[in-house]
């Protein structure tokens, strides 16, 4: 982050003193399609909640958080433009994260910490957004709000389940999809007649879990996992008008 800002800034300041060879924004009419890659970085967190299935665990239930450490990432997005407002966008994510260690059970229970792995999450959404008229003496400038509908198809985390006094074993924890869903409010800004850099912020809700069993051998049991996000996360993305 502390790279990008002065990155970003030579870059507008230089795009600043390049004329148009059009009136701004004119590739973005009616019927035209624009393509964009970015990345982005966030602060979020994720609940995970433990139900025991059978074995010695039968019936005990437990809660914890923990922070999603982002560690990379990048995007692949695409927009049609309907008017000089609304564009209907998709796009592709890919996320690596590091999430922190959690207890559901509590600290002196028989399953005090699960240490998770690094992992990928896919995300695929839809992006719906309505662009302000274009601001500013040279008229580059355009705010934009919109949502980000989301649906991640699994989420599969690798780590190791520490019971205390040297005794661990591998976990792996294999859930099913859920979707997502964020407000969005950012701005374009034109670099020339047919290239844009995007950037803004979201706030990431989940609309349901990540759910997956999980066997824990050493205790002879079985569990189920319920696993979910939310947060914060900035964006920028360079994109091309046709």
């Amino acid at each position: 982050m502390k790279l990008f800002l002065p990155l970003l800034a030579c870059l507008l300041s230089a795009c600043q003193a390049q004329p148009l060879k059009q009136e701004p924004w004119a590739n973005a009419k009616p019927g035209s399609h624009v393509l964009g890659a970015g990345a982005g970085w966030g602060w979020a967190d994720f609940d995970l909640d433990f139900t025991g299935t059978s074995g010695f665990l039968d019936g005990r239930t437990g809660a914890d958080g923990g922070d999603l450490n982002p560690k990379s990432g990048g995007a692949l997005r695409y927009q049609y433009i309907v008017d000089e407002h609304l564009r209907l966008g998709a796009a592709v994510e890919i996320r690596r994260v590091e999430p922190g260690n959690v207890a559901p059970l509590g600290i002196g229970a028989i399953l005090p910490q699960f240490q998770g792995k690094r992992f990928t999450s896919y995300h695929l959404l839809l992006q719906p957004r309505w662009y302000f008229d274009p601001i500013g003496e040279s008229k580059r400038w355009q705010m934009f709000v919109g949502a980000d509908i989301g649906w991640i198809p699994y989420v599969h985390i690798n780590g190791t389940i520490v019971y205390g006094g040297g005794v661990s074993e591998p976990l792996a924890f294999r859930g099913d999809d859920y979707f997502t869903v964020a407000p969005v409010v950012g701005g374009s800004y034109l670099l020339n007649d047919n290239w844009t850099f995007d950037f803004g912020a979201l706030y990431e809700f989940p609309l349901g879990e990540s759910e997956g069993d999980v066997p824990l051998l050493i205790v002879a049991s079985t569990g189920t996992n319920e696993v979910q996000h939310e947060g914060l996360i900035l964006f920028w993305t360079l994109s091309y008008q046709f």
